[in-house]
């Protein structure tokens, strides 16, 4: 008999994959049509250590972070966690890398999208309209 508890984690493991999955493709699709490169998943960006970034662009040094657990004090909002994602954070910063950071709601809508084209609008050198982040 399965617990109710694993019952609730497997369905929760299960709807965020789904989210993931659905961002990657909104972001592969805007990306064909804005002229992105490839968006790589868990890309390594620290010769040092093992740190992987949720997603990159690598080749214009953009790392994206999904940032799970806001509400419910996840590890990246509580002591330890947070401290270390900040050391995470800046080295990243100091290796020349670019860093947004979203939770898994504002990947489900556009709010991610729209600041991924607004960053890569800016690199190029395209006035983007500020656009409201929050529909």
């Amino acid at each position: 008999m399965t617990s109710r508890v694993s019952v609730s984690k497997e369905s929760r493991r299960l709807k965020y994959e789904l989210i993931y999955r659905v961002f990657e493709s909104n972001v592969a699709r805007t990306g064909k049509a804005e002229d992105w490169p490839e968006m790589v998943k868990e890309f390594h960006f620290c010769p040092d250590r093992k740190w992987r970034a949720d997603y990159a662009f690598p080749n214009d040094k953009l790392l994206i972070e999904i940032e799970g657990g806001v509400w419910s004090g996840g590890r990246h909002f509580r002591g330890v966690g947070a401290i270390k994602d900040m050391e995470k954070y800046n080295e990243a910063t100091v290796l020349g890398y670019h860093l947004v950071r979203f939770t898994p709601e504002q990947i489900k809508g556009i709010m991610a999208i729209r600041t991924i084209k607004r960053w890569f609008d800016n690199k190029r050198g395209i006035t983007s309209k500020n656009e409201s982040l929050f529909p």
